[in-house]
C-alpha cells in the first residue's frame, strides 16, 4: 500500500510540474518563482468551467421543459408540473455541474450537456405541440 501511495504522489508531482511554467520578468529578464498556468491548460480549464455553467444550464432547461411537458401530457396542472420540475432542476444542475469536471474529454461534456439539453427541449416542443 505504501508503494501505491508513493507512485501516486510521484505522478501528482510530475503532473503539477507540467501544469505550471516559470514566469520571467520582461523588464529585468530575471526569472522569478511566480508560476503561471500553461496557456493550453488555461483554455481547457475555461472550457470545462463554461461547459459546467452554460452546458449545465442548457441541460437543466431541457430537463425542466421536458418534465413540464410530460406532466401536462399526463394531466397535471401547469403549476404543479412547473413547481415539481423547478425543485428538481436545482439538484439536476448541481449533479451536471459536478459531472462536468469528471470526464477526460471536453467534447463529451459539451455533447452530453448541451446536446442533451437541446434534445430534451426538442422533445418537449414536440410533446406540447401535440397537446393543442
Amino acid at each position: 500500500m505504501g508503494v501505491f501511495m508513493a507512485t501516486n504522489l510521484n505522478d501528482i508531482d510530475s503532473r503539477l510540474q507540467t501544469l505550471f511554467t516559470p514566469h520571467v520578468d520582461e523588464s529585468t529578464g530575471e526569472g522569478r518563482e511566480v508560476m503561471r498556468l500553461a496557456p493550453s491548460l488555461g483554455w481547457q480549464a475555461g472550457s470545462r468551467i463554461a461547459a459546467a455553467v452554460l452546458g449545465g444550464y442548457l441541460f437543466v432547461w431541457g430537463f425542466t421543459a421536458l418534465g413540464i411537458a410530460l406532466g401536462l401530457a399526463m394531466g397535471s396542472t401547469y403549476g404543479d408540473a412547473q413547481t415539481t420540475m423547478y425543485l428538481l432542476a436545482f439538484i439536476v444542475f448541481l449533479i451536471a455541474f459536478i459531472w462536468a469536471f469528471t470526464p477526460a474529454r471536453l467534447w463529451r461534456i459539451w455533447a452530453v450537456l448541451a446536446g442533451g439539453g437541446a434534445l430534451m427541449t426538442g422533445a418537449a416542443w414536440f410533446i406540447t405541440s401535440g397537446l393543442h
